[in-house]
């Protein structure tokens, strides 16, 4: 019996065998040589024809393409050979002619003058009197107050008479009062206007430039920087403001601090409406979002429900008002806002009685049916989202979800967010209130939230103005927090931060302007910088707040860039804020 590798070997080659017989037959074999009896294909000509036009212009003397085809040549022979036939083109140029010199023609040709540039006494006294328009005009740019707020008179030609006297008729033909001596006499001088403290200081080159024929005039004196300061500018916006003014009913507190390292001035506003003072107050649109998720222990739903009625009872006929209750899915109270009523109040306690939490939260999809309808114009609309900020259903993301009710939020609903106890989600509830105008309030405890929700409610309750729009002077709006200020009610002081030029910022008007109905308001309020109350280091860390919100925010939009990133970090360090990104 053969070993293992005996068989190995007869197998091989008895395989071996079979292969080279194979390899031996092929080519007898039909299949293989099927192709082989076909006949070779005809070549195929492919033919143009051209008329002889065409071929005319291709055609070329049997010797030229001898030439051509034994030796190309330079490509000089080729270029003389194409152009040895053309014609000779003669052009016929004229003879120059002598010109005598420009000066001799200048010369001997006299030039009429079109103008007289002789004086004219009358256009010199019109040229005068515009030139002291302009220099009064030019007085109003040292005005501690934005210079749009100053409606600037007409140019006006002074009458024969009006320029005599430096001091008196010059001054009152501007319509200015009686001017002190030390201020006279400063502006004429290499024609510069200024305006100081009794003279004139920081004195800048006047942009007038004039004609030596008619010599420096003789400027009027400048007024007193006290009649062109804040309170001068308040009273000429006064005077020409459409708007309804409301100077009178609201008071403003400033404080400052000014860093003994840098230099760099900051300061505080807080806005309050007068004591006793009667402030109309603006009827509003109001809806209750009350999360009744699962999520929500049945005793925070209750104790919600129960402040809730509380803050009913602070309702006025002339709101309007709704609730709307969410899990999984939203369900309200009325289809639409409805006029407030004690028979409404009642029916909307009885929808709330008996809630169970139970079910998903989808907290997008409840906050956006709400902000869908617009308030009424010129009056506040507000939304008040009661829940722990912990969406379980919908969009989950709170980053997306902030940024899509932001931009969903095209009529300008406030949002306010409350919820109570630790389980609240803080960054969702605070971001989705700051960037809608609102705030958020948290009770400490869950057995507060009754106590707690009827007072936030009370400070919401009463609206003056909505809309606000705000403009600081020549502070610079971007140092200023928050961007967008919160509406305007009685029972809230509005804080705003932000940072001055210690050594050229002496004081700050804040001209705000809104909507109060169908009316439109302003309030021009005036404070002094350097004769604020000194405040502490606590106002430079109060605007890094604010800023660093404004910061959260932008990140929040637009992600984690390297510049907010790095901004946020910044004034974590030098001001010690703590936030969610940087402890």
């Amino acid at each position: 019996m053969l070993s293992r590798k005996a068989s190995l070997l007869v197998s091989f080659l008895t395989a071996l065998a079979l292969y080279s017989g194979l390899y031996a037959v092929a080519p007898n074999i039909f299949l293989i040589r099927a192709n082989s009896a076909v006949d070779a294909l005809p070549m195929r000509v492919r033919v143009d024809l051209l008329d002889d036009v065409t071929w005319s212009h291709f055609e070329l003397p049997p010797d030229e393409v001898l030439t051509m085809a034994s030796r190309p040549g330079s490509v000089r022979d080729l270029l003389e050979r194409e152009t040895e036939h053309l014609p000779l083109l003669e052009v016929e140029l004229e003879e120059p002619e002598d010109t005598a010199p420009l000066a001799e023609r200048v010369s001997q040709a006299g030039m009429a003058r079109e103008h007289d540039l002789s004086q004219d006494a009358d256009v010199a006294e019109g040229v005068e009197a515009r030139i002291l328009e302009i220099a009064h005009d030019v007085a109003r740019m040292d005005i501690e107050i934005a210079r749009r707020y100053v409606r600037h008179r007409e140019n006006r030609l002074l009458e024969d008479g009006e320029l005599a006297g430096a001091g008196g008729a010059g001054g009152e033909a501007l319509g200015l009062a009686a001017l002190p001596a030390s201020v006279s006499g400063g502006g004429a001088q290499g024609g510069t206007a200024a305006a100081g403290h009794g003279a004139l200081e920081g004195a800048q080159k006047s942009d007038v430039a004039f004609f030596p024929e008619f010599g420096v005039p003789n400027l009027p004196p400048l007024p007193d920087e006290t009649l062109l300061s804040g309170e001068f500018a308040r009273q000429n916006i006064q005077r020409t403001s459409p708007f309804e003014r409301m100077d009178r009913v609201v008071d403003i507190k400033s404080a400052t601090y000014v860093d003994p390292g840098t230099g760099q001035g900051f300061f505080r506003l807080e806005i309050f409406p007068k004591e006793g003072e009667n402030i109309e107050v603006l009827p509003k649109d109001v809806t209750f979002v009350v999360d009744a998720s699962k999520s929500i222990l049945q005793r925070k739903l209750d104790l919600t429900v129960r402040g809730l009625k509380e803050g009913f009872r602070l309702l006025r006929p002339e709101d309007r008002f709704n609730v709307v209750v969410f899990r999984g899915n939203a369900r309200s109270f009325r289809e639409k806002l409805t006029p407030v009523s004690n028979e409404e109040i009642q029916r909307a306690i009885d929808f709330l009685e008996g809630m169970e939490s139970r079910g998903t939260t989808d907290l997008y999809k409840a906050v956006r049916l709400v902000i869908a309808e617009a308030p009424r114009p010129g009056l506040p609309g507000i939304v008040v989202v009661l829940s722990d900020g912990r969406p379980t259903a919908g969009n989950l993301s709170g980053r997306d979800l902030i940024n899509a009710l932001t931009s969903e939020n095209v009529y300008g609903n406030t949002i306010f967010t409350f919820g109570g106890g630790n389980t609240v989600n803080r960054y969702l509830m605070d971001l989705l209130a700051y960037r809608n105008k609102g705030m958020t309030v948290i009770a400490p405890r869950v057995e507060d939230i009754d106590d707690y929700l009827p007072v936030f409610l009370s400070q919401i309750n009463d609206a003056i103005l909505v809309n606000l729009r705000a403009d600081y002077g020549r502070i610079d709006e971007d140092t200023v927090y928050p961007r967008t200020l919160p509406d305007f009610y009685r029972g809230r002081v509005v804080t705003v931060y932000g940072k001055f030029d210690a050594a050229r910022d002496k004081e700050l008007v804040l001209r705000l302007e809104g909507a109060a109905g169908a009316k439109k308001k302003e309030m021009v309020l005036k404070t002094s910088l350097r004769g604020a109350s000194q405040g502490n280091r606590d106002i430079a860390r109060g605007w890094a707040f604010e800023k660093s919100y404004y910061l959260i925010g932008e990140i929040t939009r637009l992600g984690e860039t390297p510049e907010l990133m790095g901004e946020l970090r910044r004034l974590s360090e030098e001001f010690d804020v703590r936030t969610s990104y940087f402890h």
